[in-house]
């Protein structure tokens, strides 16, 4: 019962700081005006949300990724390639962005402030993370953590191009995401032919 009113509380004030956030950007300054715009007193999201507005920010990623493991799922993956699949993915996951991308442009550079900077690391990894276990891959020439390390590279870059990207459809994204991912598909040729000649 707690836990059901208290996920409510946190998706009430979620929602009103993806309101404010565009405006004022993420921080301990807007706890109490999201509180207040949520209906609630002053100390509530402090309190629903230890670590500050990084919560919120973890909250809206975590649900973000959620979401993203359903759409994947309604794929026909069988007919795709890996690198197809994942291109998909990161276009879909982007694409679940767009709903707040102001809120989370200004989140973007709240979670790379040095104290947050692990919990960005948690939201980057948990994405790839997401990819990898929904596009159902099991190559076995990469292992688990390379694999994740390598998306969670091309996703972060990924991420700050859709920042300033205004074109429609995210065209000038998609493209970009195609590009580093030809790079990764190169570097892994190199690589395995290094090891062929060792």
């Amino acid at each position: 019962m707690f836990q059901e009113r208290q996920a409510r509380i946190q998706q009430e004030l979620l929602t009103s700081a993806l309101e404010i956030a565009p405006k004022t950007g993420w921080g301990a300054h807007m706890l109490q005006e999201v509180s207040i715009a949520a209906g609630h007193p002053p100390h509530m999201a402090k309190l629903m949300f230890i670590e500050g507005a990084a919560g919120m920010v973890l909250l809206l990623n975590k649900q973000i990724d959620e979401q993203l493991a359903k759409e994947i799922a309604k794929l026909d993956l069988a007919s795709m390639k890996i690198r197809d699949r994942i291109h998909t993915a990161l276009c879909l996951r982007l694409e679940l962005a767009n709903e707040h991308k102001q809120a989370i442009i200004r989140s973007m550079t709240f979670m790379v402030l040095p104290h947050n900077l692990s919990y960005a690391s948690g939201i980057i990894w948990r994405t790839a993370d997401t990819i990898w276990n929904s596009i159902s891959d099991n190559d076995p020439n990469f292992s688990h953590y390379t694999k994740r390390a390598t998306l969670a590279t091309v996703q972060s870059a990924a991420m700050i191009y859709w920042s300033g990207d205004k074109s429609d459809d995210m065209t000038e994204t998609r493209a970009f995401i195609s590009r580093r991912l030809n790079d990764v598909m190169l570097l892994g040729r190199f690589v395995n032919r290094l090891k062929k000649c060792a």
